[in-house]
């Protein structure tokens, strides 16, 4: 498969799978990913885990995503493709579960592929956000490890 095709699909896919997230289902994001694939968070605060290695990893550490976060609409605000990867720019309108606030919050995805399937999955989003959503730090910190309690997810 050359890259533009895999580009293609991995976009494609990952908007997909965002769009499940609306609904509550996470199971697509797994399949994003290539078996020994890597979803970072570069910028994610102390004591939130910043790297999850595996596709199961990453698929076990997504799903309870839907128990705290509600996204009500995804808005797809660029693509941007190099020979090198990609970076994809999006936003979210939604809510926190358990204290109803807002969670309007914007990403930033830098991505590397192969064949239709995620290598390395760099996430760069706003802590405040989630801090605000989630009612302070504790909330939040509390989420993230929820997310990673399984030993086979990486911190």
């Amino acid at each position: 498969m050359n890259y533009r095709d895999s580009a293609h699909i991995v976009v494609t896919d990952l908007f997909k799978a965002l769009d499940d997230l609306t609904r509550g289902d996470t199971e697509a994001w797994g399949r994003l990913f290539m078996v020994d694939g890597v979803l970072e968070f570069p910028f994610a605060p102390d004591g939130y885990p910043r790297r999850v290695e595996g596709q199961k990893a990453i698929a076990q550490y997504l799903a309870g995503f839907p128990e705290r976060l509600v996204f009500t609409a995804i808005h797809k605000d660029g693509v941007y493709s190099s020979e090198n990867g990609l970076i994809v720019e999006f936003h979210v309108d939604g809510h926190e579960i358990g204290t109803d606030a807002p969670y309007p919050q914007r990403y930033i995805a830098v991505i590397f592929h192969e064949d239709g399937k995620i290598r390395h999955y760099r996430d760069y989003w706003n802590p405040l956000i989630a801090f605000g959503a989630m009612g302070g730090a504790a909330g939040f910190h509390e989420f993230g490890m929820k997310q990673t309690s399984d030993p086979a997810v990486g911190r």
